[in-house]
């Protein structure tokens, strides 16, 4: 009876864990993204495109805190920096991805970083 009860226990703890690890991959490509621009600002960086495995098994964020951490990342980004947007799409899926993409400011348009789940 007791393994019964704790079987799906476990099975939420390890779901919970694996988005995570998924949303610190993505803070990390975002970082690193970040600091190639703050580190080379009189250089003229290229569109970049980092795609991240995702590593979860259940579509969608299950853990509430996961999903405000990557949303909270869009907002401090916006208010830091005037010049680059943060932009978070999309909904996490089993044995989905995360692209994130760097798109340099125009004459016209300030830097963009888009962060797509799928």
């Amino acid at each position: 009876m007791l393994v019964a009860i704790s079987i799906p226990i476990f099975s939420n703890q390890l779901e919970k864990s694996r988005e995570s690890t998924d949303a610190a991959n993505i803070r990390n490509e975002y970082a690193l993204i970040m600091t190639e621009i703050l580190e080379n600002p009189d250089t003229a960086i290229p569109d970049t495109d980092h795609t991240i495995s995702l590593q979860q098994g259940t579509d969608g964020w299950q853990n509430t805190t996961t999903s405000a951490s990557l949303t909270s990342l869009a907002k401090t980004a916006a208010a830091g920096s005037g010049d680059t947007a943060v932009v978070v799409t999309g909904s996490p899926t089993d044995g989905g991805s995360c692209k994130i993409k760097y798109d340099p400011s125009t004459p016209t348009a300030a830097a963009t970083v888009t962060i797509t789940l799928n």
